[in-house]
């Protein structure tokens, strides 16, 4: 699978109420961001397309230091294994299960944690 085929499988949320259009429904830019999928695109089913649809506006909207990182934690993706990828999965799957607060406490101490080791790598 292609590496452009694989960011929008990353970021594609659960699109309600989008509509699923025709190929030839979707606009120029659309169809760029869409490319790798038009020889398929007639075969996916109305879900499928609103969740492309849906990653595709979001790639649009995202700064290109945001699309670049995208492409390098997909890279890691494609480089995990089927075992690793099913451990991500379950830590995303407790991570979203977990009450914001707790979450919030989570990124407060990671981020705490990463500007000590910043600090310590430029003394």
């Amino acid at each position: 699978m292609k590496p452009s085929t694989l960011v929008f499988l990353a970021l594609l949320p659960i699109c309600v109420g989008a509509h699923a259009q025709e190929w030839k429904e979707l606009d120029e830019t659309e169809q760029a961001v869409l490319a790798p999928w038009r020889s398929q695109w007639a075969e996916l089913d109305g879900p499928q397309r609103d969740r492309l649809l849906e990653g595709a506006e979001r790639w649009q909207n995202m700064t290109p230091d945001e699309q670049r990182q995208v492409r390098q934690r997909l890279k890691a993706w494609e480089a995990m294994t089927p075992e690793e990828r099913e451990r991500v999965r379950g830590r995303m799957q407790r991570w979203e299960a977990m009450p914001e607060d707790r979450r919030e406490q989570l990124r407060q101490g990671w981020n705490a944690c990463a500007r000590c080791r910043r600090s310590s790598a430029n003394s």
